[in-house]
């Protein structure tokens, strides 16, 4: 009878311990979760301007973007410049090509897998990197809206640079493995074409749909 009161006991020690383990878990997975959510956003940010990069760069490879396909300088009999225009048309059909190749490779994210350690996940600098990894998966679906902007700067004397930037604003919807991670705006402008313009830079110009001044800085 004592031997089997003995293991009754053991018994119960080992049920409580495996409970106590098991309720200790849930409590640190409950703790956790909103750290690896936000984990989950922070990773599907990378993810989205990965993507929205590759979009941007293959449509302009493919369309054979470069800056006088898109843009256009008048010059006078003396060499000076007397307007500087943007080719609308093209324009307009990058846009729509961008915004469409942005929308199919997010949705193209789909159980992404993703490791991060536990001390980056926990955010404590000391052990950021460090630690077990923790593995999830996430999946991205999302539109973007896509326009273009120009951007002017001094490069030297008499001497200007003109960018012709594509500006993406995005709004993706994550879904975790770890549970729905919500809503982001991505927001990022990629250089389309550049050039040096040697000589004054008309004040204005036939900009992306309406006239725009140019300052010299």
């Amino acid at each position: 009878m004592k031997g089997f009161g003995k293991r009754r006991k053991t018994g119960v020690v080992l049920i409580f311990t495996a409970v106590l383990l098991l309720v200790s878990m849930l409590l640190l997975e409950i703790r956790l979760m909103p750290l690896v959510q936000n984990s989950a956003k922070i990773a599907s940010v990378s993810l989205a301007e990965k993507a929205i990069n590759e979009a941007v760069e293959e449509v302009l490879s493919e369309e054979g973007v470069t800056y006088d396909n898109i843009s256009d300088i008048t010059y006078n009999s003396q060499g000076e410049i007397t307007s500087l225009s943007i080719n609308s048309v093209k324009i307009n059909t990058l846009k729509s090509k961008i915004s469409l190749r942005i929308a199919e490779k997010l949705s193209g994210i789909v159980n992404e897998e993703i490791e991060l350690p536990l001390g980056t996940i926990l955010g404590m600098e000391l052990f950021a990197g460090r630690g077990p990894n923790l593995k999830f998966y996430t999946s991205l679906s999302g539109n973007a809206v896509t326009d273009f902007s120009s951007k002017f700067e001094s490069a030297g004397i008499n001497q200007t640079r003109h960018q012709i930037m594509i500006d993406v604003t995005s709004d993706i919807y994550i879904i975790s493995s770890k549970g729905n991670a919500g809503n982001i705006t991505v927001s990022t402008s990629v250089c389309a074409a550049e050039t040096l313009i040697v000589g004054d830079v008309p004040q204005f110009y036939a900009g992306l749909g309406s006239a725009e001044i140019i300052t010299q800085k």
